[in-house]
């Protein structure tokens, strides 16, 4: 990559677009990487037990009901795939804190966690595809997703699509798409050379230094 630079776009799936299937495997994506993520590091804790070892190909995950007590259920919305990306992030989660505590740093350890927010897509075709301007598919959602944004980067043919991650918001779902472009074809905006100043009053409109006078807004 050397050459390169990486650019991360976020884009918004478009809430009114959403099927009530596409809720659905949203939702319970995040639910059941939970689960997961939990279960991995519930695993490490037993004695004899490294996290490295556990089994993702599993058709079923351990987890807690409302009560804390320990129920089994069958992966219905989490792919294989998914589950090996959750798994491989905690694996380098725990490389990253052992290399800082081997440089003298204070380290904690991984906690459990109550909600989900983010889940890696790794291989653009595979795991994820777009089919348009405004259109991603992605593994384990049913049909095609609308998705406002995109204009940022598609149809640029300079730049090279890598991973996706989808991300769980309070305003609503995004995916965050990484991109490489070679870094003599980025094209930057010009500058006038020009310092802009602000200079406020007391009243309800201020002027720029270049003598732009702009109404402010009062809320009473």
């Amino acid at each position: 990559r050397r050459g390169q630079a990486c650019r991360v776009f976020t884009c918004k799936i478009q809430d009114n677009k959403l099927s009530r299937d596409q809720r659905t495997d949203l939702k319970m994506i995040f639910v059941e990487g939970k689960w997961l993520y939990n279960a991995i590091l519930a695993y490490g804790d037993k004695e004899g037990h490294s996290i490295s070892d556990y089994d993702t190909k599993s058709t079923e995950v351990i987890h807690k009901d409302k009560d804390g007590n320990d129920i089994t259920s069958t992966y219905s919305y989490l792919p294989q795939s998914l589950r090996q990306t959750i798994h491989s992030g905690i694996k380098s989660s725990l490389r990253m804190l052992a290399a800082r505590k081997k440089k003298g740093y204070k380290v904690g350890a991984l906690k459990f966690i109550s909600s989900l927010d983010s889940v890696d897509y790794k291989q653009f075709g595979v795991t994820h595809k777009i089919l348009g301007k405004n259109r991603v598919k992605l593994q384990g959602v049913k049909g095609v997703l609308k998705v406002n944004g995109m204009d940022q980067f598609y149809g640029n043919p300079d730049i090279e699509i890598a991973n996706a991650k989808l991300l769980n918001k309070p305003d609503g779902y995004y995916i965050a798409f990484t991109t490489w472009i070679d870094s003599d074809k980025i094209i930057r905006k010009p500058k006038n050379g020009k310092i802009v100043g602000v200079d406020f009053g007391i009243g309800t409109s201020f002027t720029t230094s270049e003598g732009e006078k702009i109404q402010a807004a009062v809320r009473e």
